[in-house]
């Protein structure tokens, strides 16, 4: 009896250590979400939204296509045409946490989609998050799971690029500390780096925000600890809206406003079925996909 009962305390004992490390590994990697990743198992959450929004127009998913360790999709609440979310597949907190040894797929991914828009212009943007000792930081985010926005036919140069996140008539510019100037953080991207092997060089081992444009081959990124007061929530969004939405009485960016998105079902709707018809010949995309990343490990 004294034998069976040990053995039961010691499976007992076992079971609540192994749920306790479960539990606080998840508080770790979720502590400022207190929720599972919306991004997670190929954006699980994200399609369902994706459907319920979506699905009379679409083929009811949101994902374009989809390589080894990558998806590319559809943001459900896209600024311009062409708005497209690249994310890994494998919980990452942001693009600067992704292993180098994926950089070429990556890459194609973007080649892939610049074909499809038949642009060689386009800009790429991050509100980076990363581990602050054992908490999860934002900077400006409220997704803490890896998520590069791809927007083409974007031509910006530095002086835009600084003019657009400082300038001061807008409430939500970026304010850098004393000591810091804007121009410090653009940086110039060299021909044979991708964009996660360059963004490796670049200051985003702590939170961070991040734009690129490949007409001017730029990038912008700024660590948190260099904005005065944080960045607003969807701070790029805002900006891309202000940059196509300009002949457009109302500007759409937010997706956290229910007016706002009552106002732009129209607008998005159109948006979305424009991109989902550029997708609709998947083996199409998937030889574009196989010949971009051939001639990137041939470099």
């Amino acid at each position: 009896m004294k034998k069976n009962l040990k053995i039961l305390m010691f499976f007992f004992t076992f079971i609540f250590a192994s749920q306790t490390t479960l539990l606080f590994s998840d508080l770790v990697e979720h502590k400022s979400t207190k929720k599972a990743c919306p991004l997670c198992n190929c954006g699980e959450v994200l399609c369902k939204n994706h459907k319920k929004l979506y699905g009379r127009i679409t083929d009811e998913t949101n994902i374009l296509f989809s390589s080894e360790n990558f998806y590319a999709v559809i943001d459900n609440y896209p600024v311009c045409d062409g708005h497209i979310l690249i994310i890994p597949k494998e919980h990452k907190l942001s693009c600067s946490c992704i292993d180098e040894s994926l950089q070429q797929e990556f890459q194609a991914i973007i080649e892939t989609l610049s074909y499809v828009f038949g642009t060689k212009e386009y800009g790429l943007f991050e509100h980076g998050s990363n581990m602050v000792g054992l908490e999860q930081k934002p900077c400006g985010n409220s997704v803490y799971h890896a998520h590069m926005h791809f927007i083409p036919g974007i031509k910006i140069g530095e002086k835009e690029i600084i003019n657009c996140c400082s300038a001061e008539k807008k409430e939500y510019a970026v304010t850098l500390e004393d000591g810091y100037e804007f121009q410090n953080f653009c940086v110039t991207k060299g021909v044979e780096d991708t964009i996660l092997g360059f963004m490796k060089t670049l200051p985003t081992k702590s939170p961070y925000l991040f734009f690129y444009s490949n007409s001017e081959s730029l990038a912008f990124c700024v660590p948190d600890d260099a904005i005065k007061g944080g960045v607003t929530s969807q701070f790029f969004r805002r900006i891309f809206a202000e940059y196509f939405q300009k002949d457009q009485k109302n500007l759409f960016w937010n997706w956290k406003n229910p007016e706002e998105l009552q106002q732009s079902i129209k607008f998005r709707e159109t948006i979305i079925k424009k991109t989902v018809d550029r997708f609709k010949d998947k083996e199409k995309i998937a030889s574009i996909f196989k010949k971009k990343i051939k001639l990137l490990q041939k470099s």
